[in-house]
């Protein structure tokens, strides 16, 4: 790791048109590495959540001035070269010719649709 390294990754996040926040971000996450940082959490500065209710606790209608604020995330890992893989694991059929991707899409639309909230990123 160097400046030189920086500085060719910047370069070149600047030539692909990344935002200059993701840039930032980079260079900050560079420093820290640099700094000795690991990058990652140790287990035991992990702490379990507690106190979390059980979803027969919630109400059964939901809030559609809440949903309509909601953000859904989804996290589908890399790309799976530990398991030989040469894509994304997210297009992996997952069943009935539908991939991760597409069933985590289709989940996304049927809540929107059950719910009446709307779904910005598809209407």
């Amino acid at each position: 790791m160097s400046d030189d390294g920086l500085r060719a990754a910047v370069e070149k996040m600047r030539a692909d048109g990344q935002p200059a926040e993701a840039i930032r971000t980079f260079e900050r996450a560079y420093a820290e590495l640099r700094a000795g940082a690991a990058g990652t959490l140790p287990d035991a500065e992990l702490e379990p959540l507690r106190g979390v209710p059980s979803a027969g606790a919630l109400d059964a209608a939901p809030d559609p001035a809440a949903l309509d604020r909601t953000v859904v995330i989804k996290l589908n890992g890399g790309l799976g070269t530990t398991m030989g893989m040469s894509g994304p694991k997210s297009l992996v059929e997952a069943r009935d010719g539908l991939s991760f991707l597409d069933v985590i899409a289709r989940q996304t639309l049927a809540c929107a649709s059950a719910t009446g909230s709307g779904c910005r990123s598809c209407s």
